[in-house]
């Protein structure tokens, strides 16, 4: 069996090329959307998507390496990762956490700077100081994210605000509409004391009309179904002057209000 020919430098620059190495062709950038030009810095990322068969001995702790796409010294294994800029990030959304956020992933390039400098601060005897160690700019994809996420957010939440207002101002409006159709058909005198306290609890003098002794009595499902529409108008008023949010909403309530007074 014959010994290997590659010299100690031809050995070191297989190994660098692994961790970064120049492109040869044109392509994206997947992290931080950019083109990538022929000749510019590269790095792959890691992880074991179809991955072949890796070049390591068996049964040692390179073939493990290996098998997960780390590149060390005794183990690689070639992968059809994506390239992104030598100083990209890649990152991912976890959202199974407690906590869900962004998560980074890690590059041959990037996982070579830790540990360079995680052996740095704890091995005394490695021949590399900390402050020797390059500490890149790192460009992180979720700020790629937030530059096309944000813009669209916020187009979404001014939507929903202007659905949400229109609602609201609806259903306050169909309230008041409800409660000026029951003070119409006030005709009883336990009607006229309904609207007496309807208009105690919120605050708006709805107008009391003259009640006419004379008037048969009515049947009760009348009265039933007229106390629900009442009642149900009353508490949507109620919820609505009590837990306003917005300025437009109080603008609102005040209109009403000053529509009512006496």
């Amino acid at each position: 069996m014959s010994l290997s020919t590659y010299t100690i430098e031809q050995i070191a620059d297989m190994k660098q090329r692994r961790i970064s190495t120049k492109s040869h062709y044109k392509m994206t950038c997947g992290c931080c959307g950019k083109t990538i030009h022929r000749g510019d810095e590269i790095t792959q990322m890691l992880g074991c998507n179809g991955q072949m068969r890796g070049r390591g001995v068996e049964f040692t702790a390179g073939a493990v390496d290996a098998v997960k796409g780390r590149n060390t010294s005794y183990g690689y294994a070639p992968t059809r990762n994506n390239w992104v800029h030598l100083t990209c990030r890649p990152q991912y959304f976890q959202n199974w956490r407690w906590s869900p956020g962004y998560e980074s992933h890690p590059t041959a390039y990037s996982e070579h700077i830790d540990s360079r400098r995680h052996a740095a601060a704890m091995d005394p005897d490695w021949g590399e100081e900390l402050s020797a160690i390059p500490d890149p700019d790192w460009k992180w994809e979720e700020e790629r994210l937030a530059a096309v996420i944000i813009p669209l957010q916020r187009i979404v939440k001014k939507k929903w605000q202007k659905i949400y207002q229109e609602r609201w101002k609806k259903k306050v409006v169909d309230a008041v509409t409800l409660l000026d159709k029951a003070t119409e058909e006030v005709i009883y005198k336990w009607q006229n004391d309904v609207m007496v306290r309807v208009s105690f609890l919120l605050g708006i003098d709805f107008p009391q009309k003259p009640i006419n002794p004379a008037c048969p009595p009515c049947h009760e499902g009348y009265r039933v179904s007229w106390n629900k529409m009442v009642a149900d108008a009353a508490h949507t008023l109620d919820y609505a002057i009590r837990d306003w949010e917005f300025i437009w909403q109080h603008d609102i309530i005040r209109d009403i209000r000053k529509k009512y007074a006496k």
